[in-house]
């Protein structure tokens, strides 16, 4: 980074990340939680709402990707952004982890499938926000030892 403290590319990356993943599982919440005011939450149509929400998120993240590698002039990587890469998604994995497993105990245990998805769904949400915070504090703070 340069003198004046300004973000590289993959911080940028990572910065509209974490404010698009929030936006789209916010926005799915609060569908979700619309339509439980008449319905009980386990019986609300939940499945076309998330697929909808993964594909805009996931498009919007990939034209947020196009835009600021357009306009980045330079190098995208150095070693030190491969690192704070690894480290970032590993901080996430155990979490990412626990989540499907806690979904394998609820299919053995025939719960509804709606909590399943949830489970998956919240569950991979949480684990890739952690892994994204932990890539902007070391952005900011440099990887711990």
């Amino acid at each position: 980074m340069s003198e004046r403290n300004e973000l590289s590319f993959e911080e940028r990356h990572t910065w509209a990340g974490l404010a698009l993943g929030f936006a789209a599982v916010a926005t799915y919440i609060v569908i979700i939680t619309v339509r439980s005011q008449d319905t009980p939450i386990s019986e609300v149509a939940w499945a076309w709402p998330m697929l909808w929400t993964v594909l805009i998120a996931g498009g919007a993240y990939g034209a947020v990707y196009g835009i600021l590698a357009a306009r980045h002039r330079g190098p995208r990587t150095d070693p030190r952004e491969i690192e704070i890469d690894r480290f970032g998604e590993l901080s996430g994995k155990g979490l990412l982890s626990f989540s499907v497993l806690v979904a394998i105990v609820l299919v053995a245990l025939d719960v509804d499938g709606f909590w399943v998805a949830q489970t998956l769904f919240l569950g991979s949400y949480t684990a890739s926000t952690i892994g994204t915070v932990a890539k902007l504090v070391a952005h900011r703070k440099g990887l711990p030892l």
